[in-house]
C-alpha cells in the first residue's frame, strides 16, 4: 500500500471514532511479556476522553506520510506503517481484549482490578464492527509514590492528599492498529509496548554473514560486535538492512567505497583505510561509518557542502 493510502486509511479510522463510534470503546490494561492477563479498567462514560484522545491523534497525524517500514527508513520509525504480522505479540493483545469483551465493564469496580498491566489499549468498537486500537505504555504512578504521598489541588485551591486507587493514562499513544496495520506515532512508545527492538535485535543476528561480508570493511566481525553493543546503533542498522541501500553498498567493492568516500575532503580526513582499501573500525569512525551507511552524512545539492560534519565531528 503506497503511503497516500496509508495516511487516508489511518485518519478515516480515526475520524470514524468521531463520527460512527458505536459507543463501546473500553479501556484495557495488558501486560505485554503475558498477553493473555489483561484486565479491563473500571470507568464511568469515557466518550469524551477518548474523542479528546482521538482528536489530538488526528491532528498529530496530519503530519505525517505513514509510509511503509522499509521503504529507505533508516532513522526514527515515527510517522511509519508496519504490517502487525511484523509485530509478534499483537495477535496475543488483541485476542486478550477479545476474550475479556464480553465482560460487562459498568459492573466491574476497582477491588477487581488488577493494575500491573504495562501496556494500555483504548479498544474503540465502530458501527461497521470495525475495531481501531490506540496503544500506549503504562505506567501504575502508584508505584512512584511508596514512601511518599500525592496531593490534588480542589476547587478551592487548597492541595488535598489523594487517597485510594491511583490511575493515570497517558494521552500520549504510541501506535494506532486498524485494518491490520500499525500506525506508529512515536518511536519510543511504540517499542516499549511491542517490543519491536527485540524484532531489531533478531534481524541483526539473522544478517549476520551479510554484515561481516560488507567487502568495505576491514573487521565485519568487530563492527557486527559494536553494533550489538548498543540498542541505539543496533536499531540504526536494522532499518537500513531493510533498505535498498544496504543491498547497493553490499554489492560495492571496497575500492568503489573508498573513492566515493575519499571525493569528500571531510571524510578523508576522518576514515582510515587498511592496504586493501578497506575502512578501518575503531570507536571514532564506527559511528561516522554507521552515518555514512545510512546515509545522514549528504551532500547539499545546492551549495555541495557535506551535510552532517562540522568541525571534524559528525553533527
Amino acid at each position: 500500500m503506497n503511503e497516500t493510502n496509508n495516511k487516508e486509511l489511518v485518519l478515516e479510522g480515526l475520524n470514524l471514532c468521531l463520527t460512527d463510534s458505536a459507543g463501546e470503546s473500553k479501556v484495557i490494561l495488558v501486560k505485554n511479556d503475558s498477553p493473555k492477563k489483561s484486565s479491563i479498567v473500571p470507568m464511568d462514560d469515557i466518550s469524551a476522553t477518548v474523542s479528546s484522545y482521538v482528536s489530538s491523534l488526528i491532528e498529530e497525524g496530519s503530519n505525517f506520510t505513514f509510509d511503509d517500514h522499509g521503504d529507505n527508513t533508516v532513522d526514527s520509525l515515527d510517522g511509519k506503517t508496519i504490517d502487525v504480522s511484523e509485530l509478534k505479540i499483537w495477535e496475543l493483545i488483541k485476542e486478550s481484549t477479545t476474550s475479556i469483551g464480553v465482560t460487562n465493564s459498568a459492573k466491574i469496580v476497582s477491588s477487581d482490578f488488577n493494575c500491573d498491566g504495562n501496556v494500555l489499549v483504548v479498544k474503540i468498537k465502530l458501527k461497521s464492527k470495525e475495531n481501531v486500537y490506540l496503544l500506549t505504555y503504562h505506567r501504575n504512578i502508584a508505584t512512584w509514590f511508596t514512601n511518599g504521598k500525592m496531593f490534588l489541588k480542589n476547587i478551592q485551591g487548597k492541595f488535598v492528599e489523594m487517597k485510594g486507587d491511583i490511575l493515570t493514562i497517558n494521552g500520549h499513544f504510541g501506535a494506532v492498529v486498524y485494518k491490520e496495520k500499525c500506525y506508529v506515532f512515536d518511536e519510543y512508545n511504540f517499542n516499549k509496548v511491542f517490543k519491536y527492538d527485540e524484532k531489531q535485535r533478531e534481524s541483526i543476528i539473522l544478517n549476520k554473514a551479510n554484515i561481516h561480508n560488507l567487502s568495505c570493511l576491514s573487521d565485519g566481525t568487530d563492527f557486527y560486535t559494536r553494533i550489538l553493543e548498543s540498542k541505539q546503533q543496533m536499531g540504526r542498522m536494522a532499518k537500513f538492512i531493510a533498505t535498498k541501500r544496504f543491498a547497493s553498498i553490499s554489492n560495492m567493492t571496497a575500492a568503489d567505497v573508498k573513492n566515493s568516500l575519499c571525493k569528500r575532503a571531510e571524510l578523508k580526513e576522518l576514515l582510515m583505510f587498511d592496504k586493501n582499501n578497506k575502512l578501518i573500525i575503531d570507536d571514532k569512525s564506527f559511528k561516522i561509518i554507521m552515518d555514512v551507511f545510512r546515509g545522514t552524512i549528504v551532500i547539499d545539492i545546492i551549495t555541495e557542502e557535506t551535510m552532517g560534519i562540522q568541525d571534524g565531528k559528525i553533527t
